[in-house]
């Protein structure tokens, strides 16, 4: 992989199952959201054309994100989540861009728009110095809500991203907000990380039957010093707590995500429950 396609990897389009909201045509209402509405938006471009095989560049963002409140008023809570959810995807568009050209364009750093035209400048200069390379360089970014509590919302944005190579990288990423809209470490909600990590290796070895005893590095999987590790995306579900290991972040691109949910009744002693509900 590139350098930036690596560096993209480290922030957050793959569907999970664990959504509680419903999509509408126009505006979204989970029951346990208090006065936070929840609204479809999107932002799509694309410059030489159609992107297909033989060329072009685009963009397309689906999402959703807090809206008015039934007063017709942004909630503060509101506007905090949105500003971190358009400010991440922003963020990912630039992993693509070169900082100096970023320096140089302030706007690319804080808008959508201007952030993709950096992308396709990228793009541009690309094609001038090969010009007989095919494909289109794009990038997909979806959110969704995971999970609305009246103390905090869990909120899932799954990128989709090709710019050349073997094939497109694909990355899910969770966010925790508090009920005053700012984003939480999923760290803060657990008691005993020691014992979250046994009690994941256990259900992962469950997951992939994998023996207790034979080594998880010696079957293929990426584990630095034969060591697991909890995996940098987990999150808070109706069901239970759900671990998400992006492609190439426990074992090779072929293999996909591996994501499983431990029930709450397995984590009693170890999530800090009244927090979350």
């Amino acid at each position: 992989m590139k350098n930036n396609e690596i560096g993209f990897f480290f922030l957050l389009i793959i569907v999970l199952a664990a959504c509680s909201t419903t999509n509408t045509e126009n505006s979204v209402q989970s029951p346990d959201a208090g006065n936070l509405n929840f609204e479809n938006a999107s932002y799509q471009e694309s410059q030489f054309g159609s992107c297909d095989t033989t060329g072009g560049v685009s963009i397309q963002i689906r999402y959703l994100e807090p809206g008015a409140n039934e007063d017709g008023e942004p909630e503060k809570t509101g506007q905090n989540v949105s500003t971190f959810i358009r400010s991440s995807m922003v963020h990912l568009i630039n992993s693509y861009t070169d900082s100096t050209y970023l320096q140089a364009t302030p706007k690319a750093s804080t808008h959508i728009p201007e952030a993709f035209e950096a992308f396709a400048r990228n793009y541009r200069q690309f094609k001038s110095e090969f010009p007989e390379s095919l494909g289109c360089w794009t990038i997909e970014l979806n959110g969704d809500t995971v999970m609305t509590t009246p103390k905090i919302v869990v909120y899932q944005l799954d990128q989709y991203s090709f710019t050349g190579g073997a094939h497109p990288n694909t990355y899910t990423g969770f966010y925790i907000f508090d009920k005053n809209g700012r984003p939480k470490q999923l760290t803060s909600f657990i008691k005993d990380t020691t014992q979250l990590l046994e009690r994941a290796e256990v259900a992962f070895r469950e997951l992939e039957k994998v023996p207790d005893r034979a080594s998880l590095q010696e079957v293929g999987y990426f584990l630095p010093g034969n060591q697991f590790f909890l995996p940098a995306n987990m999150a808070f579900t109706r069901e239970g707590v759900l671990f998400l290991y992006n492609p190439y972040e426990i074992a090779a691109y072929a293999r996909g995500p591996i994501q499983f949910i431990i029930p709450y009744s397995r984590l009693t002693d170890i999530i800090h429950q009244d927090l979350i509900f």
